[in-house]
C-alpha cells in the first residue's frame, strides 16, 4: 500500500485560464527511510505519494497520474528501470527519474534507452539537489504538456482556416 501522501493546496501554481494545478509526485523505494526523507524534503504545495512497492504504484498511476516518477533503481522484484518502462506505457507524459546509490554508467545508458528517463539522482543525494531536479522535471513536464495543447489548437485553428477558405472561394466563384 501507499505509505504516505501529502497534500497542501497552498501555493499551487496557477495555470493560464486561472485554474491551478498541484504538482502530483510518485517515489517508490523499499527502504522506509527513504520514503519519509523524500516527503520531508517535497515542498509542501507538492502532493506527494510514496511507496515501497514497486506494484502497488503502478496500480495507482492511471488513477493518480503523476507528473513526475521517481523510483530507487535497486529493489527486490523489480528493478528502478524496468518500474519505469512499465510506467512510461501507463502513462508516457510522466516525467520518469531513477534514483541509485550505486555509480553505474551502464544503468544511465539502459535507463535513457529503455525507460527514457530525465534525470539520474545519486543516493545520498543533498536536498537542494534534490528539489531542483524535481524543479526541472515539473519544469519540463508543464512545457511538454503546453506544447502539446498548442499543437491541438494549431491543427484546430489550421482546420477552421481551410473551412473558411474554402467558404469564400465558393463564394467568389459563385
Amino acid at each position: 500500500d501507499e505509505i504516505f501522501s501529502h497534500r497542501s493546496d497552498f501555493g499551487s501554481r496557477e495555470r493560464e485560464g486561472g485554474m491551478s494545478q498541484t504538482p502530483v509526485l510518485f517515489y517508490i523505494d523499499d527502504e522506509p527511510h527513504n520514503l519519509v526523507v523524500f516527503e520531508a524534503a517535497c515542498p509542501d504545495d507538492w502532493k506527494v505519494h510514496v511507496y515501497e512497492s514497486p506494484i502497488v504504484a503502478l496500480e495507482k498511476l492511471d488513477q493518480l497520474r503523476p507528473n513526475v516518477i521517481i523510483s530507487d533503481q535497486r529493489m527486490p522484484g523489480m528493478t528502478g528501470v524496468q518500474f519505469l518502462e512499465v510506467a512510461k506505457k501507463i502513462l508516457p507524459d510522466a516525467v520518469r527519474i531513477i534514483v541509485t546509490g550505486y555509480s553505474d554508467e551502464d544503468l544511465v545508458v539502459e535507463s535513457v534507452r529503455k525507460a527514457q528517463i530525465f534525470d539520474y539522482i545519486k543516493k545520498p543525494w543533498e536536498v537542494d539537489d534534490l528539489l531542483a531536479s524535481l524543479t526541472r522535471a515539473l519544469d519540463f513536464q508543464r512545457a511538454e504538456s503546453e506544447a502539446r495543447r498548442l499543437q491541438v489548437e494549431l491543427v484546430l485553428r489550421e482546420s477552421e482556416l481551410r473551412e473558411t477558405n474554402g467558404l469564400l472561394m465558393n463564394a467568389m466563384r459563385d
